[in-house]
């Protein structure tokens, strides 16, 4: 990635923290898929997408950001939100272990 992008990613995902805190759930996503298009993979971003679906409980967008990743780590990562949602913990907190054995670098 060059500099200019990873500026840009940094400016689009710090409007989505902006968005997101203040509850602009809307607007939030779409900066942080912004910052994801030009940082793509990036857990930082990754998770705070899930925390938009999280916080309004849209399972249908996590199925469907689910279905963007083959990373076994970051599949792990939205299984267990998704669990969550849908009250199924003990599989969240296995999903949750079996990122504990993941190396995020």
């Amino acid at each position: 990635m060059n500099q200019n992008n990873l500026e840009k990613a940094k400016k689009y995902f710090n409007e989505g923290l902006k968005y997101f805190n203040s509850k602009d759930y809307i607007a939030a996503e779409s900066e942080f898929f912004e910052a994801l298009k030009l940082y793509p993979n990036r857990i930082s971003v990754i998770i705070n997408i899930l925390q938009v679906y999280f916080v309004t409980e849209d399972l249908n967008k996590i199925e469907i950001f689910l279905s963007r990743f083959k990373d076994h780590r970051i599949i792990s990562l939205i299984k267990a939100y998704q669990y969550y949602l849908i009250k199924k913990y003990d599989e969240s907190i296995t999903e949750c272990k079996n990122l504990l054995n993941f190396d995020f670098e």
